[in-house]
């Protein structure tokens, strides 16, 4: 498929319109709304196993929130398409906080594939990192070898370090802020250096973008972000960016 645009986008409900009580820089909430585009591939890294939603909705229940529930126009058609070709399971949902949120940020008017990974971070960093990077390098494949019968987005569901104070969810980590401060350089200048960071410095600063992430980096491999804004109002280090391939 032709992937006319990427995007990286925050999943915290805390920045949800109607959660939190605190200002956010307007930066941080994206609006995303790609040009001459017409379906969007959304990729979370909070699933309970990885594989391809067959619808993108869901809700924020278990955060103990009602009433924030959200979807998206499917393309079952794709989805069946890109699990096939990806080798992994059509999953019946309700869709990850990873999926669910971003559904904010999207225009109205696209169709939404959803697809994630399981997750591999919190507070025991047990996760088959290898594994998932494994999953994302498969997903950057089948997602060039699927015909959506149209131009695609990708958006990377992902959060930079969860460490990044005393106050943070994983309090503070250790080379935390310099893990932050790579994973935006190279969005900025050159995507595929996300490839060359060491698989410890994801586990070790807590970040759960690891998947999202890798995939956007091999699929803009030859690309440049045309905006970058990074904030971390919580302690968690929440990224938005734009590339074009």
């Amino acid at each position: 498929m032709e992937i006319a645009s990427a995007w990286v986008v925050p999943h915290a409900p805390v920045l949800v319109p109607g959660i939190s009580v605190r200002r956010i820089d307007a930066a941080a909430v994206p609006n995303v709304s790609p040009a001459e585009v017409d379906t969007i591939v959304l990729c979370s890294p909070h699933g309970a196993s990885t594989g391809v939603y067959r619808r993108a909705w869901g809700s924020l229940d278990d955060f103990g929130v009602s009433g924030f529930d959200r979807g998206a126009n499917a393309n079952e058609d794709l989805a069946e398409k890109l699990a096939a070709s990806w080798g992994r399971p059509l999953l019946d949902g309700p869709a990850d906080h990873g999926v669910v949120v971003p559904l904010w940020w999207l225009s109205p008017g696209f169709s939404v594939v959803a697809c994630t990974f399981a997750e591999v971070t919190g507070p025991d960093p047990a996760g088959d990192f290898l594994g998932v990077r494994r999953a994302a390098d498969d997903l950057a494949h089948a997602l060039r070898e699927t015909d959506p019968r149209g131009a695609v987005a990708f958006v990377a569901s992902a959060h930079l370090s969860a460490g990044l104070g005393r106050a943070a969810p994983l309090a503070e980590l250790p080379g935390a802020r310099d893990f932050d401060r790579a994973v935006v350089a190279a969005l900025r200048d050159e995507p595929r250096r996300l490839l060359d960071l060491p698989v410890e410095s994801w586990r070790g600063a807590g970040a759960c973008g690891f998947g999202p992430l890798l995939v956007l980096a091999r699929l803009c491999e030859v690309g440049r972000a045309r905006e970058v804004h990074y904030e971390s109002p919580f302690g968690v280090g929440y990224v938005t960016a734009e590339i074009r391939p």
